[in-house]
């Protein structure tokens, strides 16, 4: 057991020492590759 939480607690630090900057870049990168093969959709009105 107290293997995992060391591992838990590694992994906490790890994103601690991250800028605040580095997660709004993981952001953009994520949502251009969603967005890359999809079309944008209009709702159609009646």
């Amino acid at each position: 057991m107290s293997v995992l939480l060391k591992l838990i607690h590694k992994f906490n630090v790890f994103f601690i020492k991250r800028p605040g900057g580095f997660f709004v870049d993981i952001g953009k990168i994520i949502t251009s590759c969603m967005w890359k093969y999809r079309e944008t959709r209009i709702a159609k009105l009646n």
